[in-house]
């Protein structure tokens, strides 16, 4: 089993370099066998989890790798226990609790006098010479299978500048992968205090545009740790249900401090866009440059009046469980969007927060208004390169990979949209055998790169689909029947074509007796 040290730098030809040159000969004393392996990021703010996954790039082939800070020392027994469990368990596993910093006068005399602790510090040297303890850290040194790594595919790089990635990380291993932990201290030398976080003497919201991303992408970790698994930093304890709660709204409630500088600086808005882990993590592997498969927003509506809630509730929620279960990919964000009356509003919240959706729109306005508000909000807030939108009375009957899909609409830019087909419901659809032979214009079944869809020009749907987001700027119309205008509107372009994923199976099911309107308009 081949194990590496993975180590994050950036040179300075000063204080640090001479903590690593001091910290690099000791691990190399403490372990001849397992090589070294520095990842360097040398351009702008310093991108730790950049550094991080360079290192393991270098390192090429490797089971095991031992990440650990340039400005640490252990003692040699907790790293051989936390590689030892983590080949046992295939567990991400931390080879320490407590943090302790060693003073800047101790640091100095160390580097000086070139002092050697020996393979196993003793409580009393270290007791001696640090001057802050942390009862827990979740950086510095661990050591994680690389079936897990690739899994997870490394350290966010989003996280530019100091600060929350080691949280971030924290929190899709706790979440997704689960972690071991080794008893003991990890020892942190001295060095100047970044400055490139925050402005000195002046409030959080005051630092630098990466400090404040940062601070807001991780907190979506965090939320998002709490919110899906109930779990959280503070140790291996389960937390309550009221400690849980509060940890979310204290989140929450710091991330908002942030509202003002954000629109201010023009940085990303995300007030709205509290995803899950998996989302976090597949964007992630995006941001390093794979999977190359664009992001995509899943936008499910939702609306009517007031007197057929309490059955359309329950479709809601039927709908939203199949979706999450069945439809994956690079998925950025998930909304759904309300055309119901604003009493409504905080209950169908509690609905679609527990599957990692959240609510934008609200106000009952009828079907044709409510979607020309649906496309402006996408146009204008939709993070996703792509969109996939859905009704909120659709069962998924089979899995759906939005990969392929993607890469049928990047090859085929003929196509505004790229439809789940569902069986038929309409008397002339029955008359006819099902939905495609209904249509009235001609259908072509394409082969593409071995993934098939049906090609026609007859007309848009607004069941489950997806699409660009650019097919947002065309204005949805406020006429009746606007479903078939909208479509319409698009086919003026003589290139343009609509599909249906599959060969011609139904994809979907639709759910339920009770409409949302009168007329089944919704």
């Amino acid at each position: 089993m081949t194990t590496v040290f993975l180590v994050p730098r950036r040179k300075d030809n000063g204080h640090r370099d001479r903590v690593w040159d001091y910290c690099r000969a000791r691990w190399e004393a403490l372990f001849p066998a397992i090589p070294i392996y520095e990842g360097h990021h040398e351009d702008g703010p310093f991108n730790r989890s950049a550094a991080v996954n360079r290192a393991a790039d270098n390192a090429g082939q490797w089971d095991l790798g031992i990440v650990i800070d340039s400005d640490v020392m252990l003692s040699r027994s907790q790293v051989q226990a936390a590689i030892d469990k983590s080949a046992e368990t295939g567990r991400v596993t931390w080879a320490h609790r407590r943090w302790r910093g060693v003073t800047e006068d101790w640091t100095r005399r160390i580097l000086d006098d070139q002092r050697d602790f020996g393979p196993e510090p003793s409580r009393d040297e270290v007791d001696l010479i640090v001057d802050r303890t942390n009862p827990l850290s979740w950086s510095c040194c661990f050591v994680i299978p690389r079936l897990v790594w690739d899994d997870m595919g490394g350290f966010d790089e989003r996280f530019r500048g100091w600060g929350f990635e080691d949280m971030a990380f924290q929190s899709i291993v706790a979440g997704l992968y689960g972690h071991e932990r080794i008893e003991g201290d990890v020892v942190h030398l001295w060095h100047p205090r970044s400055e490139e976080r925050i402005t000195p003497g002046q409030p959080r919201y005051t630092a630098t545009p990466e400090y404040i991303t940062n601070a807001r992408l991780g907190r979506r970790y965090m939320v998002a740790l709490r919110r899906d698994f109930a779990k959280h930093d503070r140790g291996d304890m389960p937390a309550s249900e009221e400690e849980r709660q509060r940890d979310i709204r204290n989140l929450k409630f710091d991330d908002a401090k942030f509202a003002g500088v954000v629109r201010r600086l023009g940085l990303p808005n995300w007030d709205d866009w509290w995803p899950r882990l998996e989302e976090l993590r597949d964007g992630a592997k995006a941001a390093r440059g794979k999977p190359t498969s664009p992001t995509v927003t899943v936008a499910v509506t939702s609306g009517g009046p007031a007197d057929v809630w309490d059955a359309r509730r329950e479709y809601l929620a039927q709908s939203l469980a199949s979706l999450t279960e069945r439809v994956t990919g690079n998925i950025v964000q998930r909304i759904v969007f309300s055309d119901w009356p604003d009493a409504i509003t905080r209950e169908l919240s509690h609905v679609v927060e527990q599957y990692g959706f959240y609510v934008v729109g609200g106000g009952h306005h009828g079907y044709s208004e409510m979607r020309h508000r649906f496309f402006r909000y996408l146009n204008r807030k939709a993070l996703g390169e792509y969109v996939f939108a859905a009704e909120d009375d659709f069962l998924y009957e089979r899995d759906v990979d939005l990969a392929p899909m993607l890469d049928t609409l990047r090859d085929n830019p003929d196509l505004r949209q790229l439809a789940l087909l569902r069986g038929p419901a309409f008397p002339r659809e029955f008359e006819a055998g099902g939905v495609l032979p209904s249509l009235k214009t001609p259908t072509e079944l394409v082969n593409h790169r071995a993934y098939p869809f049906v090609r026609h020009r007859d007309h848009f749907t607004c069941n489950p689909s997806l699409f660009r987001k650019s097919l947002t700027e065309t204005a949805w119309p406020t006429v009746e029947s606007s479903e078939r205008a909208f479509g319409d509107r698009l086919l003026r372009d003589p290139q343009a074509a609509f599909a249906y994923w599959g060969q011609g199976e139904p994809w979907i099911k639709h759910l339920g007796e009770v409409r949302a309107s009168p007329t089944g308009a919704y």
